[in-house]
């Protein structure tokens, strides 16, 4: 499966869940495919309702297994940067929340990451991209998609 391909498997994912996908413009669509590449397609969903857990979410099988049934935002954040930066940074800052400290940070990583007119050739497109940039944070297009 190539990139493309899975990106377009999580939209699709996205859109069979009941979410407007075809509603989002370039920039919007994009953050999303990244968001779900990063997440999977399931905390993706969970991140869009808002609905991570502090903790991760542990049950235990009918083996007698404890498995992890969602991941959470603790987990989320300390995977991507060191626990002690993560709650310096994002997570005091957000009265202490490693939920909202976790959206912080991917707020941040995608609103500079994620440029799709650097790709653009020049003219109207790569114009039109660098302005859904300024107005398409994360947490807006996920309000917009939020049911």
């Amino acid at each position: 499966m190539t990139a493309m391909d899975y990106a377009k498997a999580n939209l699709t994912g996205l859109h069979t869940r009941g979410y407007a996908i075809d509603n989002l413009n370039d920039t919007e669509k994009a953050r999303i495919m990244y968001l779900c590449h990063h997440l999977g397609l399931a905390d993706a969903v969970h991140f869009i309702q808002n609905t991570i857990p502090e903790e991760d979410v542990v049950v235990t099988n009918k083996k007698g297994k404890k498995i992890v049934k969602q991941n959470g935002a603790e987990k989320l954040l300390t995977g991507q940067i060191a626990k002690e930066k993560a709650f310096k940074e994002f997570v005091n800052p957000n009265d202490g929340s490693w939920v909202e400290g976790h959206r912080a940070w991917l707020e941040d990583f995608m609103n500079r990451a994620i440029t799709p007119s650097a790709f653009a050739c020049l003219g109207g497109k790569k114009t039109q991209l660098g302005n859904e940039e300024t107005k398409g944070a994360l947490t807006d297009i996920t309000e917009k998609l939020k049911k």
